[in-house]
């Protein structure tokens, strides 16, 4: 703008004086409008500082340290042993697991801060470990109690009614629940019992559908294994 009146002056154009003092304000009016682009400018920056110091000192040390006491509790022993009830146990876990969510949703929104203000992002590592521990060890009481459900099931269940294939798919799914829980945790009772149970089961998956033979009477020919697994799985959770 000003550059205009610079031309018209060199050149010793007449500009009328309204002209001249429009102008002079106008450059004023610039001027201070240039001050106070230059002092927010100077207060975001503060602001944008002081956002900072307090990610750095103060909020993502705080997630830490709820994440080392998080890890204490999800790596409790009660978690890989019998010292009290599976209903028990599932709602710590479950409680757990909020807990974790909660701090799992703090970290990614102060990595997502950290990124817009062009700092270091943090790595809370401790969130993968966390995850994959909380996580065996849910599934872990979880197969668990759903197992027991379908002991209890089938063994209700008159054997006219039964059905191999769906007996055989479950076994099979649950050996590999099993197998990868037992795998992944440290080794303790409950992985292995579980462990155990299926593959025990897993052996009368052939009697079972061997007995469901339609050359067979299936009104009188429940196999007593059948019968005997689910009635001795029940009464050793109930001992428990």
């Amino acid at each position: 703008y000003g550059s205009i009146y610079s031309v018209l002056t060199e050149f010793a154009l007449s500009v009328k004086k309204e002209d001249r003092v429009f102008h002079n304000e106008t450059l004023q009016e610039m001027m201070k409008l240039s001050q106070l682009i230059a002092n927010v400018a100077d207060q975001q920056e503060l602001q944008l500082d002081s956002i900072k110091k307090k990610l750095n000192e103060t909020l993502i040390p705080e997630l830490n340290e709820q994440l080392e006491e998080l890890k204490c509790k999800v790596s409790d022993e009660k978690f890989l042993e019998k010292s009290q009830t599976l209903g028990k146990t599932i709602e710590d876990l479950g409680l757990l697991e909020a807990s974790f969510k909660a701090c799992e949703s703090l970290a990614e929104k102060y990595r997502t801060y950290q990124q817009a203000l062009n700092m270091e992002a943090s790595e809370f590592g401790l969130v993968e470990e966390i995850r994959e521990e909380l996580g065996l060890r849910s599934e872990l009481w979880k197969s668990l109690q759903k197992w027991g459900t379908l002991i209890d099931r089938w063994s209700l269940m008159q054997f006219n009614s039964v059905n191999p294939n769906e007996i055989s798919d479950k076994v099979e799914e649950f050996l590999i629940i099993s197998k990868r829980i037992d795998k992944g945790l440290p080794e303790n009772p409950v992985s292995s019992d579980l462990k155990s149970a299926v593959e025990t089961f897993q052996k009368l998956v052939p009697v079972i559908k061997a007995f469901s033979s339609k050359s067979l009477d299936r009104h009188h020919c429940f196999p007593c294994t059948l019968r005997c697994y689910c009635l001795l799985y029940t009464s050793d959770a109930a001992d428990e």
